[in-house]
């Protein structure tokens, strides 16, 4: 995004700083960093750190020191929350980390994460804009949310803060975990809640939603087709369990596979696919169908392991249709859960495979694939089966619009 936009505006930009991936390398900048930007390196396994701390103060000052002559332009994606985090005194980067970790293993959406840490930070729910006042603010954004919404994108630093104090000390109960979490922050939530909010005024501010999961999509779709598939969009608001996702993704394959109607309108139902769904995949039968979906599932963590939702959503899947298909058809239905930003929760892949035939040779090697599913390490499983083969490593792609599911079924 800072190389499209030095490449259109040019002469024209006076600085700027840039917090990106750690692991982002100059030859995803076309082989060299936007001259008149400063470039901060951190959020190591999307999570934040010294680094992006450092960032978001740069970023914070900048904002702050604009005036009516500037025009502050925010390129704003995901990651944006781990890339950007400024937590507002005597809160410190530890606390807010350790209180968003809870929050996570605990099945916490992106909306819940999100909301947690507007009211923690400097920057985020509108705050950046607001210290920019009263130079205008145009946000180029791309979406990384379920549904679009501009408040919960990177935590909304461009966006009115729609939450308040009290919604967050409602989800820290919804979730149960009270007793675990940080002192500190219920502490500092229930001071503001009692505090007088000064409404700020947003009209200098221009928010343009520039991508997002239903464009990538839709992109997936053209390329199926000119493979030779019969592409069906099944939904781009995909959500709820990683795994619980899978086995209904596997159930929808071997039944469209079958030819079994009635478990593909209740597979679909339980995906809440779009409308015309059902019709869409009765055309395409006895043609090869690419399946594709997307958006943002959560996984509770109860095990010890590591891995991402994309890669528990591919195993759960793997399980499942190996239970469902028999071995002639193991190579008839191929699935792929993946990150369109080319990572995984705090992993290196991006994604795996969910294929029946990975589950046979796991077993054939003495490995429980359901024993890794059940203590959250997929990428452990998907590491270890074939040397990594049905594992998905791209690196960072440069961009973030949720996950993409695909699945093949001929």
């Amino acid at each position: 995004m800072m190389t499209a936009a030095e490449e259109v505006i040019g002469e024209h930009i006076c600085c700027g700083i840039g917090s990106v991936p750690a692991n982002v390398r100059k030859e995803d900048f076309s082989g060299r960093w936007p001259a008149k930007i400063k470039i901060y390196k951190g959020a190591r396994d999307n999570l934040p750190d010294e680094m992006a701390l450092c960032a978001a103060m740069d970023i914070f000052d900048l904002a702050l020191n604009s005036t009516e002559n500037d025009i502050l332009l925010v390129l704003m994606s995901g990651g944006g929350s781990a890339l950007l985090p400024l937590p507002t005194p005597p809160l410190c980067l530890e606390e807010k980390l350790l209180a968003i970790k809870i929050l996570s293993q605990a099945g916490a959406t992106i909306q819940q994460l999100n909301t947690l840490r507007k009211h923690l930070s400097m920057v985020k729910g509108g705050h950046l804009a607001s210290v920019a006042y009263p130079a205008q603010v145009i946000s180029l954004i791309l979406s990384d949310v379920v549904g679009d919404s501009l408040d919960t994108i990177a935590s909304g630093p461009t966006y009115p803060n729609q939450s308040t104090p009290q919604d967050c000390l409602d989800i820290i109960s919804s979730l149960d975990v009270w007793q675990m979490f940080p002192k500190s922050i219920t502490q500092f939530l229930e001071i503001k809640r009692n505090e007088c909010y000064i409404e700020h005024t947003f009209e200098h501010v221009h928010n343009v939603l520039v991508g997002s999961n239903r464009l990538a999509l839709l992109e997936c779709q053209r390329k199926a087709l000119h493979l030779g598939y019969y592409p069906v969009v099944l939904s781009s608001t995909l959500e709820g369990e990683a795994r619980n996702v899978g086995m209904v993704f596997a159930t929808l394959c071997a039944s469209l596979l079958h030819g079994d109607w009635e478990k593909v309108a209740v597979s679909a139902e339980s995906l809440h696919c779009e409308q015309n769904i059902l019709l869409d995949l009765r055309l395409g039968h006895k043609k090869p169908y690419c399946l594709i979906a997307g958006g943002e599932t959560t996984v509770h963590v109860q095990g010890s392991g590591v891995g991402g939702r994309n890669q528990e959503l591919a195993l759960a899947a793997a399980i499942s249709l190996r239970e469902l298909l028999s071995e002639d058809e193991f190579n008839r239905c191929v699935f792929l859960s993946a990150g369109t930003d080319g990572q995984d929760g705090p992993t290196s892949a991006a994604g795996a495979y969910g294929t029946a035939d990975v589950v046979e040779i796991a077993q054939r090697d003495g490995l429980s694939p359901q024993q890794f599913l059940e203590q959250n390490d997929s990428f452990s499983f998907y590491s270890t089966v074939c040397h990594g083969e049905y594992s998905l490593v791209t690196g960072h792609t440069g961009t973030n619009t949720m996950d993409i599911q695909l699945a093949l079924v001929n």
